[in-house]
This record gives structure tokens, C-alpha cells and sequence, in this order.
């Protein structure tokens, strides 16, 4: 481990540098420091100034699936033994590429058999209204609300049902049919949580469609999820900004309610990248976690 190393960020690209003069760099405080005050290694004695006070559960979210990135996603996962919630979107399982298709649909599988949640993202992450952005994503109420339900699950029942996975059909139906998170917006709406982002899309009319959908899912008896800490991206190159270690000192930082943590990240960052091993980037901030006192668990039982 190089502890004088650190990633700025310029022009969308990961810049590697370097601490001057024998220092080390301090993820925590996040600039050089003596290297008394860092601790390179991060042993179980050392994280326990990290240790949770009261019992906080992490819920780790993965959006826009299943697609590149999924398949070191689920290792990722199987490894620390962890769960989460993957909120998909089956148009990934209709791809022109036959050979797409094909590993997405596999990796859809894989994620049911290893009862992770599945959960309903959308059949196109509105995709119908404006590709790849938040312009415009919410455009009508009532036609857009259609994309979700239905339109989003039975594509994913139906491929459970032709490889003969019947045993997994009822919890998927359940969870897709019960958890949702809306394309681009942070709207939550869970027990008494009623939480809308209505800037996170634009103009002010696709928020306040993005809104009314939201009313529209809860009245279904849906629960809409947000969340409350973002794994963030540079979406030009769709890769993290920063590292697992990284994310986890910044959730450090941060005051939660309700000792509860919904985190948000997105498949496709974990693709295989020559600068850093993303599966081991999100197998270490589970570690940290872990050794810290924070627990993990999927929505189902938000």
C-alpha cells in the first residue's frame, strides 16, 4: 500500500499524486499529514475511533442493472457475504446485442439465486423521454407511472419462469411489486418519510411530474426509495470518483437519522478498470464497515 498516494480530479480523468517531503496522505482530514498522524494500514485497533455508538445499519443499493459490472458486483458481495438491493430495469434484458442479452440475463439470475432484493427502477429509466439524462425525464403523470409495475416486473418473472426458478417468483413479484426508486430523482416514500428532490430533474415541470408519480406509487402501496449517501461517478468515464476506503471515511463524516444508511451506487462503475480494482474497492469499504460496528441488510426490512 503506497500511503503517500492519492486520485485528483481533473477534466473527468483520475489524476495520480503523490504527498510531498515523506508525508502520507490523510483520507480522513483528506490532505497530507505527518505520518504519525496516518494510519496506513487501518488495522481493527486503530479503526475503533470509527466505531458506531449505536447500532446502524447499512443498505447497500446497486442501480441500473443488470449490465457491465454486475457479474464483479455479485462477487464482490458473495465474498464478504453480504446482501443488497438491486433495482433494475428490464429493458437490459431485451439488448439488440444477442450477446448483452445474454450475460444480463444471467446475471439477473444470479442475483435471485443468491436471494439478493430485486426491486423496480423503472422498465427504461425513462429512457421513452430522454436518454442518459435528467432533462425531461418525468414528462406525463400517467403515462410515465405506467413504467413501472407491470411493464417493469413481468419481464423478469417470465425469465424466471422459462429457467424453471419457479420457487423464486413469489419473493421477486413481492419486491418488485413493494420497492421502488425513481430514474435521476431522490424521492422517498417510506412510512412516514415523505421527501421529494424536485430540482434533481429539470425543467421544474419533469420535478413536479416526478412528484406526483411519486404520490401515484405510494398510493399503489408502494414504498419509494431514495437514498441518503451516493457512491458518486464521473459519468463521462463511469467510473467512481473516489475509492471504497474513501466512501467510507466520508460516511464516517456524515450524521445519519434513524441509524439507518441507504447507499446509492450503479453497476456499470464496476466494470473492470486498469487504474483500480473496483471489487476489491467495494470489498474493503464492506470490511471497514464491518470492523466499525455497521451492520448490513436489504430494503425488505428497512
Amino acid at each position: 500500500m503506497d500511503c503517500a498516494k492519492f486520485y485528483r480530479c481533473a477534466h473527468g480523468s483520475a489524476i495520480v499524486e503523490y504527498c510531498p517531503g515523506g508525508l502520507y496522505y490523510n483520507t480522513f482530514t483528506e490532505q497530507c499529514d505527518w505520518p504519525d498522524s496516518v494510519d496506513c494500514q487501518y488495522t481493527t485497533e486503530s479503526l475503533a475511533k470509527f466505531k458506531v455508538n449505536e447500532p446502524t445499519t447499512i443498505y447497500l443499493t446497486f442501480d441500473d442493472g443488470p449490465g457491465e459490472g454486475t457479474e464483479q458486483v455479485l462477487k464482490a458481495l458473495r465474498n464478504e457475504g453480504v446482501k443488497a438491493t438491486f433495482f433494475v430495469n428490464s429493458q437490459y434484458l431485451h439488448d439488440k446485442d444477442e450477446h448483452k442479452t445474454a450475460r444480463n440475463k444471467n446475471l439477473l439470475l444470479a442475483a435471485i439465486v443468491d436471494n439478493h432484493i430485486i426491486a423496480d427502477h423503472s422498465y427504461d429509466h425513462m429512457y421513452h423521454n430522454s436518454f442518459n439524462t435528467p432533462n425531461n425525464a418525468y414528462k406525463s403523470v400517467q403515462d410515465d407511472s405506467k413504467y413501472f409495475g407491470v411493464m417493469n416486473i413481468y419481464p423478469v418473472l417470465d425469465l424466471l419462469w422459462k429457467h424453471d426458478l419457479k420457487d423464486y417468483i413469489a419473493r421477486t413479484n413481492y419486491t418488485m411489486s413493494s420497492i421502488v426508486r425513481m430514474p435521476y430523482t431522490n424521492n422517498w416514500r417510506v412510512g412516514e418519510i415523505k421527501r421529494d428532490c424536485v430540482r434533481c430533474t429539470v425543467p421544474n415541470t419533469s420535478g413536479q411530474n416526478g412528484v406526483e408519480i411519486a404520490n401515484v406509487l405510494q398510493a399503489q402501496g408502494k414504498k419509494v426509495f431514495g437514498w441518503d449517501t451516493e457512491w458518486e461517478i464521473n459519468w463521462d468515464t463511469k467510473r467512481f470518483k473516489y475509492s471504497g476506503k474513501d466512501l467510507f471515511f466520508k460516511l464516517s463524516r456524515q450524521q445519519h437519522r434513524r441509524n439507518k444508511i441507504v447507499i446509492l451506487s450503479h453497476d456499470i462503475a464496476y466494470k473492470p478498470n486498469p487504474q483500480r480494482d473496483e471489487q476489491e474497492s467495494l470489498q474493503e469499504f464492506i470490511r471497514l464497515a464491518k470492523t466499525s460496528g455497521y451492520k448490513f441488510d436489504t430494503l425488505d426490512n428497512y
